[in-house]
């Protein structure tokens, strides 16, 4: 397999518009890296430079130390699973996966031990003969996997392969690929827009915005530390709650007020970049970090009212509404509460996370 190196890497099109700012990171050997972000932020830009079928405007793109910003794609050894399959629809199964490798004059003895194995990896194998239309959605998406296998490819390249599926059958599309990249030892770069496929499936998440990156770390480290304000409301499901406060030194302790509640941070809470010992941040909380407070003695408790209760089973998703701010918690099944009433709550102040309201970067 291969380690790529991506060097500031900068896409500009006709027009000056600029899709790709100067994103650098690496991908070691035999790891599954995840390149995710909103829909039209310039993930798959950034991968089609990789594969070659963009051009690059600045910056260089290394696969195993060597420069191959004007190699062409298909000298790159390089394989890509497209979101449409892009299966040929007159072939059968196996033809389809040979395809690449008839081109290339392969051994058709060669051809059918590597199609074979591809089939068994997959569970392909009873379909070999049938033709793309008698296939269900996930059985393309696997042949469109087999076809990219057979060629052993340095790099694997995934532009939302899993987007055209249902939801369970992405669920168990998702586990045969984390079952096949531990199977293969592969390198692997994989583009999405969900959140949930990035933090299931990654050894290390690139989290992409506007073009630029906004941080590059493993799937938790992104959960409990991320860098702005952007990554904390973008990785977790529920969404991170925002809640605008300000900031107050008062007999040498920090406190946090909205017209809500006034918090007493414990003293080893500490701000890298406050300037002052009174101003306006943001105050993140996940869902998960919420519990209700109700006959408990708690100096940080607050009201709210309940608005919405979504039962999940074995959880519900509480929608809470904190004078103008609207929060999420996410309770047990068995919590106690009614629409329209007001409760007590809490946070866990060893779980928030603080943000410049201007920058919108980690203050922690």
């Amino acid at each position: 397999m291969a380690q790529v190196e991506i060097k500031s890497l900068t896409k500009i099109y006709d027009g000056g518009v600029c899709a790709v700012k100067s994103a650098s990171f690496e991908v070691a050997d035999k790891e599954f890296v995840v390149l995710v972000g909103p829909s039209g932020c310039g993930k798959s830009t950034l991968l089609r430079m990789i594969a070659g079928l963009e051009s690059i405007s600045n910056g260089d793109l290394l696969i195993d130390g060597k420069k191959v910003n004007e190699l062409p794609a298909k000298d790159r050894d390089i394989a890509m699973v497209f979101q449409n399959y892009a299966l040929y629809p007159h072939l059968t199964v196996y033809d389809n996966m040979a395809f690449s490798l008839k081109i290339r004059n392969y051994p058709s003895n060669e051809i059918k031990t590597r199609v074979e194995e591809a089939a068994k990896i997959l569970g392909l194998t009873e379909y070999l003969l049938r033709k793309p239309k008698a296939l269900s959605g996930g059985q393309r998406q696997r042949v469109a996997l087999g076809r990219a296998i057979v060629r052993r490819p340095k790099v694997f390249l995934f532009d939302e392969p899993l987007s055209n599926l249902d939801a369970k059958m992405r669920v168990q599309t998702r586990v045969e690929l984390i079952k096949l990249h531990r199977q293969l030892q592969a390198t692997m770069i994989y583009v999405t827009h969900d959140q949930v496929e990035a933090m299931t499936m990654a050894d290390k998440i690139v989290v992409v915005k506007n073009g630029e990156i906004q941080q590059v770390a493993p799937p938790l480290e992104l959960y409990k530390k991320p860098t702005n304000k952007f990554v904390a409301g973008f990785i977790g499901s529920p969404a991170m709650n925002f809640i605008n406060c300000k900031l107050s030194k008062e007999n040498n302790k920090l406190n946090l007020k909205t017209n809500s509640f006034s918090l007493e941070l414990k003293e080893n809470k500490t701000f890298s970049n406050l300037d002052s010992s009174l101003q306006e941040i943001v105050l993140g909380i996940r869902p998960e970090d919420i519990t209700i407070a109700n006959g408990i003695d708690n100096k940080n408790a607050f009201l709210a009212t309940v608005e919405i209760i979504e039962q999940m089973g074995n959880e519900v998703f509480v929608q809470l509404l904190m004078d103008s701010n609207e929060i999420t918690a996410r309770l047990p099944a068995d919590a106690n509460l009614k629409i329209g009433e007001k409760s007590k709550f809490s946070f866990n102040l060893d779980k928030c996370h603080f943000f410049d309201s201007m920058s919108e970067k980690t203050l922690l």
